[in-house]
């Protein structure tokens, strides 16, 4: 067998400047690339739109407002989700005295209006 033949058995092989110079081009095609991509992006922002002064005073008015109500939503939420101030154990125990006062005020006004109807009589 030949060495063409071989050659011809085995494919085509690359040797090292063959690799070489594919890497390096591979290499040059993704920074060109990448420098296109990057004056796209920065076309992109550098066109940007021409205002008047009016125009750029209502803007600003507008980001103003929407700042404003974000801050009113803002608090509003804060209010509605705000723990409870800390009380002191008396002003705490001073408050469930209260609810347990008012459920025996219910309970009692129930009681006399069912002790009109009862069958049983009293007791």
């Amino acid at each position: 067998m030949t060495v063409l033949q071989r050659r011809d058995a085995r494919g085509f092989e690359t040797g090292p400047i063959r690799k070489f110079v594919v890497g390096a081009a591979l290499a040059a095609a993704g920074v060109a690339a990448a420098f296109g991509l990057s004056q796209v992006i920065d076309q992109a922002e550098t066109t940007t739109m021409v205002t008047t002064p009016a125009e750029r005073n209502a803007i600003e008015q507008a980001q103003a407002e929407r700042a404003e109500s974000m801050q009113r939503i803002d608090q509003a939420l804060i209010d509605k989700y705000r723990p409870a101030a800390t009380l002191s154990p008396a002003a705490v125990e001073h408050a469930r005295g209260l609810d347990v006062l008012e459920q025996y005020n219910t309970l009692g006004a129930q009681n006399a209006a069912g002790a009109n109807t009862s069958q049983t009589g009293p007791r």
